[in-house]
């Protein structure tokens, strides 16, 4: 019996669909024919390879990268023209989707955020810097945790100078100034990662004519005071130092951003539901529910905060029940009252 080689071994998989793309490759869904399992299958043409000195970049990385919070790579190999990745199937998708019709509820995203911290504290104590956060690259486990996947761009830490590489509305200003790339560019992503997920992308807009890469490099995007109502002022301070545009002001490390994110107190989610001239905030909390209510009234507005314990009855809050006061105050009213709310749930 001759003795087997290299050429007689392929990958049997079957193509089932397209998961999605990116600027570096297109993922399919894929039955592995010989375990009989769904697979994640990543095709990255030789033309879109990153580091073409470096073929096997991502996989090494994956390889190297074993984590609960790293997605897992089965197999990599190549063909004419093409590099593939078979990579564990997670069919939750990712957050990205989670924030498709508007953001991720705060608790949710808040937790995400410290998964990605747990996988970028074991990417950089291995020397890897991810270079690409962003909510499609946080997908989510089976036990509906995030898993940190996409290190098409990943180079060993620190790396610098070159070109910027990444998302662009996640590159810090010294990348733009220096083209350095180190975990302190990693933490900034997360914060305007979470800055996206906790305000939905409507929050991210541009002004007309605007340098998108001067405003970054000036800290004035994305804006830093531009949240919505229901986001606590400690989460808001957590991630704006996040994205501070001073390396040296920032969170030192990924394992210190999400040592300051699980010391954030949140009490419930909120549902935003607005129409023409009524915004109703809804709560759902461990414990209790709430509503808060904005109606419009033209030059006079109105404010109802009603609350319930333990499952009972909305009742009115009497002393947050205001009418006939100005958009502003009643604007103020509001925020105070999702933000209490929000932090201790009264």
């Amino acid at each position: 019996m001759a003795t087997p080689t290299t050429s007689d071994f392929s990958l049997e998989v079957e193509e089932l669909s397209r998961l999605g793309a990116g600027s570096f490759g297109q993922v399919w869904l894929v039955r592995d024919r010989a375990l009989n399992v769904l697979r994640a299958l990543k095709i990255v043409t030789l033309a879109d390879i990153h580091d073409p000195t470096d073929f096997y970049s991502e996989p090494r990385a994956l390889k190297d990268l074993q984590h609960e919070r790293i997605v897992s790579v089965v197999a990599a190999g190549k063909s004419s023209d093409s590099l593939y990745i078979l990579m564990e199937y997670l069919p939750d998708g990712s957050s990205e989707a989670l924030m498709a019709d508007s953001f991720v509820p705060l608790r949710r995203a808040v937790g995400l955020a410290a998964d990605v911290c747990w996988a970028l504290q074991f990417a950089h104590s291995n020397h890897y810097v991810h270079r690409d956060i962003k909510p499609a690259n946080i997908l989510i486990g089976p036990d509906g945790r995030g898993k940190l996947s996409d290190f098409g761009l990943a180079t060993r830490a620190p790396s610098g100078p070159a070109s910027p590489f990444g998302y662009v509305t996640h590159l810090a200003p010294e990348v733009f100034t220096h083209g350095l790339t180190d975990p302190l560019t990693d933490v900034y992503a997360v914060g305007v990662t979470l800055y996206r997920m906790i305000n939905g992308d409507s929050y991210l807009g541009i002004p007309a004519g605007a340098d998108h890469e001067e405003l970054i490099c000036a800290g004035k995007f994305p804006n830093r005071v531009h949240y919505r109502a229901f986001v606590p002022r400690p989460l808001r301070t957590v991630v704006n130092r996040a994205m501070n545009p001073d390396r040296d002001r920032r969170y030192a490390s990924a394992a210190e951003l999400r040592a300051a994110l699980e010391q954030v107190s949140i009490r419930c989610d909120w549902t935003e539901v607005r129409n023409p001239a009524v915004v109703t905030w809804i709560a759902s909390g461990d414990d209790f529910g709430a509503e808060v209510t904005l109606k419009d009234r033209g030059a006079k507005h109105a404010v109802e905060v009603r609350r319930s314990v333990g499952g009972g009855k909305l009742r009115s809050i009497r002393a947050d029940c205001v009418k006939q006061i100005t958009p502003k105050q009643a604007l103020q009213r509001a925020t105070a009252a999702l933000q209490r709310l929000t932090t201790y749930g009264r």
